[in-house]
């Protein structure tokens, strides 16, 4: 049984992972302005908060003061992309390997299928839930935002229930509990019409003149519209003269979440991440080994097959992809960068490669070419990292 500092370090990995779904609706919208923001990162971390804004202010001409290149940045953040450092933003895991991902491959293929794993695990059951909505009949965005927001309710009540009936130690059901009431609340909150709204003085002009009924319609419409764009711009569905239909990668995406048990009552519902099940020494709402690289092979690739590397072939592998993927100004990188890059080349090709067993393969390289790397644990408090003497390391190659 996890014990209450247990549960307490992955508080906020429980509360992202019950409920999949990006809070803010200031800054979603193009889902490739959130690779441009890695870009317009890397050379500056660690960065000042106001440094990145006034950055993102002056390269996207689109944006227009500092409170929505703001929420470009906490998007970002909320997608994996970025972390704060201290009183700094800098790449994530995540964020590096985008980076890389940028730099070694010039067709938009290898970004959409990152994109789209990462829009699937930190949004999953909100754009997912609008993907089989838009496809199913709806158009109209308040139609949609009513539907959506009927379906996110009813997944926080299955997971209550599960978490009512197949979690015993209580510390991590009542934490669980806690998680589901606070968001919950939240979005109840953002729907309520009969509200009276404080900190009049800090809402912005516009929103003071709107009605209650008017500022629900608002919070549905930034919360429906972005995400539609990203649903087109990652080729998971279509606009076609009445409405919208699923493209090839759609219908696959669909299909595989309905084959694996990932679609209940009309819905889609995701579990907790494996590696987070584990850690809290439970039993997981569905099967979560893997799942979200699964998907993404299988909408990209058409299938999702294991693969496994020899180790002379991940050292080399590891060896083209260094210089960018390694930290920005240090010789070492995180290993969980390189299994995100490795795994969104894979995923085209329908491949997908199994996190327990790549984690395993990296502590074994040390061992077995001690000349040529070297392991770091726990640089920057979480994760493994990787480094390559300097001896073994060389020009970048295709993967």
């Amino acid at each position: 049984m996890a014990s209450i500092l247990e549960v307490g370090q992955q508080l906020p990995l429980i509360g992202r992972e019950l409920l999949r779904r990006i809070g803010y609706t200031n800054g979603l919208s193009d889902i490739w302005r959130f690779a441009r923001v890695v870009e317009y990162l890397y050379p500056r971390v660690p960065c000042a908060v106001p440094v990145l804004r006034q950055v993102i202010i002056e390269e996207e001409k689109a944006i227009a003061g500092a409170k929505y290149a703001q929420g470009v940045a906490d998007v970002a953040r909320a997608l994996g992309l970025l972390e704060q450092v201290g009183t700094k933003l800098s790449l994530s895991a995540r964020g590096y390997a985008l980076h890389t991902i940028e730099q070694l491959d010039l067709t938009k293929s290898s970004r959409r299928a990152f994109l789209l794993m990462s829009v699937m695990e930190f949004d999953g059951e909100c754009t997912l839930n609008l993907l089989d909505l838009y496809t199913s009949g709806h158009s109209e965005v308040a139609d949609v935002g009513k539907h959506l927001m009927a379906r996110l309710f009813w997944i926080m009540d299955a997971k209550q229930q599960w978490a009512e009936a197949k979690l015993h130690p209580s510390v991590v059901r009542d934490t669980i509990l806690g998680e589901l009431s606070k968001a919950r609340l939240k979005l109840e909150d953002a729907l309520d019409t009969s509200k009276k709204r404080l900190n009049l003085s800090r809402t912005p002009i516009e929103d003071r003149r709107l009605t209650p009924d008017q500022r629900v319609f608002r919070f549905l419409e930034h919360t429906v519209i972005p995400r539609r764009g990203w649903l087109l711009d990652l080729r998971c569905m279509e606009e076609t003269g009445t409405g919208f239909a699923l493209t090839e990668a759609g219908t696959r995406l669909l299909d595989a979440l309905r084959a694996n048990g990932y679609y209940r009552d009309g819905c889609v519902i995701l579990p907790l991440s494996q590696s987070l099940a584990d850690a809290l020494q439970i039993e997981n709402f569905s099967d979560g080994i893997d799942l979200f690289w699964r998907i993404t092979a299988i909408a990209m690739g058409a299938s999702a097959n294991v693969i496994r590397y020899d180790h002379e072939d991940l050292l080399s592998r590891i060896k083209g992809m260094y210089q960018h993927v390694k930290l920005h100004g240090f010789n070492e990188t995180e290993s969980a960068s390189v299994f995100q890059v490795l795994s969104t080349m894979e995923a085209l090709r329908g491949h997908y490669i199994p996190q327990a067993d790549f984690g395993l393969q990296i502590s074994e390289l040390a061992k077995m070419f001690p000349d040529k790397v070297f392991l770091l644990r726990q640089r920057r408090g979480q994760g493994s990292y990787i480094a390559l003497k300097r001896s073994t390391q060389e020009r970048t190659a295709p993967l």
